[in-house]
């Protein structure tokens, strides 16, 4: 995946090196930690994608 700054031009490339699927209730806290959005707990990682997932529908 090519990441692009502001003005559109290449700035970075990410390699996806592992994809592992979950269920909602199966995310652990290491996962979370290793995520490394909002303050890296497991009670705010569900709060934030439990708002994601309902506005999504």
């Amino acid at each position: 995946m090519v990441m692009l700054d502001g003005s559109g031009s290449p700035k970075a490339v990410i390699e996806t090196i592992e994809l592992t699927q979950r269920r909602f209730e199966e995310v652990d806290e290491e996962f979370v930690f290793d995520e490394g959005e909002g303050d890296r707990t497991l009670a705010d990682w569900r709060r934030v994608h439990r708002a994601y997932f309902e506005r999504r529908g």
